[in-house]
């Protein structure tokens, strides 16, 4: 019974010795620092961006159609060729007008040649006459020649205007034969050349697709429509063509919502376009997207996740000495994951995520 004792006292005497070496070497305190992520105040600039999708369209589309109305036509251009502004597309045939125009320009040949004949008889007229008289012919022999003189002339006046007749019939026909013959309306190249109609693809014509730099045609939800604004310049960046970046600005945002196919939908889409600076390397088609900045800050800037709201306030938690120390803040500009800030300073360490039982003077272990 002694000897089950003594062991029992030797126990609690060891355990004793043990706890006592462990609050000796701890100070005493019972508290453990925990261990929370630091981040280092840096000073940059922040930026607030959208990012949208969107494809490359044409600097616009201009369709022609054919009007069957008018007959036959006759191409002069074909599919990819490059077009001017005034340059001749095709030509309707038309035999009846064409035939009125190969008539008159027959009638007027035919009229200069009786023209030009007359005018011979009658300079042969007028000299024989003047010979008559010279020769001191009597008045009444003169008659005569007179006489033919002044029908030669007469019927020279009756052919002028049949020359003068023809010529406007020539010139009503060749106007009409303009309206025959179409140009292009804009410089371009032609896309498409649809000769036979059909109700997928709408009325026969040429399409001609405008020079000039692409666009880029894309949907704004109606809680995006307030961060873009027409005018406002964008970065156009493809995953077809990587690395590179292109600029651009806004030209348009429709005010009527895009119509689609699920009627139940809650949220409305509008269309925008974007008008490229510049557009090499870029194809009608790509898909790209559509990079827009709206606010930028340079200054103090820490982790949005640091910032603990208290009240009406903000704070961090200023990292120094193995404690923190709860410090105010001011948020200035924010972007989804930072904040442009004051009350904290360049070069400061922070507890990057801050938890609920992190408290003013605690101490704490950096990793």
């Amino acid at each position: 019974m002694k000897k089950k004792n003594k062991v029992f006292i030797t126990s609690v005497v060891a355990i004793g010795i043990v706890a006592g070496s462990y609050f000796a070497f701890t100070g005493g305190s019972s508290d453990v620092a925990i261990a929370y992520n630091g981040y280092k105040v840096t000073e940059k600039q922040i930026e607030n961006t959208q990012k949208f999708g969107g494809e490359v369209i044409p600097n616009g589309m201009e369709t022609i159609p054919f009007d069957p109305s008018k007959g036959t036509y006759e191409l002069a251009v074909q599919k990819g060729d490059e077009v001017k502004k005034g340059q001749l597309l095709f030509t309707y045939n038309d035999p009846t007008m064409k035939l009125g125009v190969t008539e008159a320009e027959m009638q007027k040949k035919l009229a200069e040649k009786e023209v030009a004949l007359l005018k011979k008889q009658i300079d042969t007229a007028k000299q024989t006459l003047q010979k008559n008289k010279n020769a001191g012919a009597p008045q009444e022999m003169l008659k005569a020649p007179e006489t033919e003189v002044q029908q030669l002339e007469s019927q020279l006046e009756m052919k002028k205007f049949e020359v003068e007749k023809a010529e406007q019939m020539i010139k009503a026909n060749k106007e009409k034969l303009t309206t025959l013959s179409v140009t292009s309306p804009v410089d371009g190249f032609i896309d498409e050349i649809t000769k036979n109609t059909d109700e997928k693809i709408g009325l026969n014509g040429i399409t001609i697709r405008h020079t000039g730099p692409l666009k880029v045609k894309g949907q704004l939800s109606e809680f995006e429509l307030a961060h873009v604004k027409v005018g406002q310049e964008v970065t156009i960046t493809s995953k077809t063509v990587p690395g590179k970046k292109w600029t651009g600005k806004v030209t348009e945002i429709t005010s009527t919502p895009i119509k689609g196919m699920d009627e139940n939908k809650t949220v409305s889409n509008y269309q925008f376009i974007v008008t490229l600076d510049n557009s090499e390397d870029l194809q009608n088609g790509f898909h790209v997207y559509v990079t827009n900045t709206s606010g930028a800050a340079t200054g103090t800037v820490i982790p949005k996740s640091s910032i603990v709201k208290k009240g009406d306030k903000n704070v961090v938690f200023v990292m120094k000495d193995g404690k923190v120390k709860e410090q105010p803040i001011t948020v200035e500009f924010e972007t989804d994951s930072e904040a442009k800030v004051s009350g904290v300073k360049k070069g400061e360490q922070i507890v990057s995520k801050p938890d609920k039982d992190l408290k003013d003077g605690m101490e704490v272990n950096a990793q």
